[in-house]
C-alpha cells in the first residue's frame, strides 16, 4: 500500500467545471480518505501529454501520459462521455491492452454473453439519446441514404503518432474510390480542427467529387444513418462499434483489435 498519492488536475478543468470531472476528483479523494492515505494535487497545464514523469517512490496519477515508468498511472477522459480510461502504460496505442492484447484477450472471452449485453445496453441509449463527447450541431443538410462516414481528427493529436496512413493520404484515396465506384463518403471535420490544409483537400475533393458530402451534422445521427465507419483512431470508432456498426481503423487505439484494421490502401 502507498503511503501517499500524487494526483495531476488539469487547471482547464476549474473553467470548464463539468460535472463529471468534478465526480472524479471527489472520487479519487474520497477514495485516499477511505484508505487513510495522504493526497498531494498538482495543477497540470496543457499539453501535458508526452512529458516524462519522474518515477515517484509512491503512486503518482498522471494526467494524459504514456510510457509510464513504474508508480505512475496514466487517466484521461474516455471516448464515452462521462467515463475516465485508467491505464498504467498511457492511452491509444501506448496502452496497456494495446501492447499486451493477448493478456486481456482471455480475460474478455471470459466475461459472459449477458454481461456485455448489459453494458452495452447502457451505452447504446446515452449514445442514442445524443449524449457524445464533444459539443455538436444540428445542422439538417441533406445527405443520401447510404454512405460511408469518415470522421477526421486533429492532425496534432497525440494519438496520430499511432497511424498507420496519413489521414489526408487517406481521405484523398478515399474520395478517389467514392468516385471510381460512386459510393457516398461524408466527411466531418473535427470540432477542434484548425488545420487549413485539412479544409483545404476537403473543399478541393468536395468540388471534383459529386459522391462526397461534408457535414457538420450530430455525429450520433450520422453515425446511425451510416453503412459503415472509416476512422483513424478517433473515439468516433469507439461510439460507432458501440451502436453495432462495421468500423475499418487505420490507427491503433485501446479497441483497434476489433475493427477492421488498415494498414495499406493500394490503387
Amino acid at each position: 500500500m502507498h503511503s501517499k498519492f500524487y494526483f495531476e488536475y488539469p487547471v482547464d478543468w476549474l473553467k470548464d467545471n463539468k460535472a463529471h470531472q468534478i465526480s472524479f476528483i471527489q472520487n479519487i479523494i474520497k477514495g485516499c480518505l477511505e484508505l487513510e492515505t495522504e493526497l498531494v494535487c498538482i495543477p497540470t497545464l496543457f499539453p501535458s501529454y508526452g512529458v516524462k514523469r519522474l518515477s515517484p517512490k509512491n503512486l503518482l496519477i498522471s494526467f494524459h501520459s504514456f510510457e509510464n515508468p513504474n508508480n505512475v498511472l496514466s487517466y484521461k477522459e474516455a471516448p464515452i462521455n462521462g467515463l475516465f480510461s485508467l491505464d498504467r502504460t498511457g492511452y491509444a496505442g501506448w496502452s496497456d491492452i494495446s501492447l499486451n492484447f493477448d493478456y486481456y484477450k482471455q480475460k474478455i472471452e471470459k466475461i459472459t454473453t449477458i454481461d456485455i449485453e448489459q453494458t452495452l445496453s447502457y451505452f447504446q441509449n446515452q449514445l442514442i439519446e445524443g449524449d457524445s463527447k464533444h459539443p455538436q450541431l444540428n445542422e439538417n443538410k441533406k445527405l443520401p441514404n447510404d454512405y460511408i462516414l469518415f470522421p477526421l481528427q486533429v492532425r496534432t493529436d497525440s494519438v496520430a503518432a499511432h497511424a498507420n496512413l496519413d489521414m489526408v493520404e487517406v481521405l484523398k484515396k478515399a474520395s478517389y474510390f467514392s468516385k471510381k465506384y460512386k459510393k457516398n463518403l461524408v466527411v466531418k471535420v473535427h470540432p477542434y480542427c484548425n488545420s487549413e490544409v485539412v479544409k483545404a483537400i476537403q473543399f478541393i475533393e468536395t468540388e471534383e467529387n459529386p459522391y462526397l458530402y461534408t457535414s457538420n451534422a450530430h455525429i450520433i445521427k450520422l453515425i446511425k444513418n451510416a453503412d459503415k465507419i472509416l476512422s483513424c483512431n478517433s473515439g468516433v470508432s469507439l461510439e460507432a462499434l458501440i451502436l453495432g456498426k462495421d468500423v475499418s481503423c487505420f490507427g491503433k487505439s485501446e479497441w483497434y483489435e476489433i475493427t477492421n484494421k488498415m494498414k495499406i490502401i493500394q490503387i
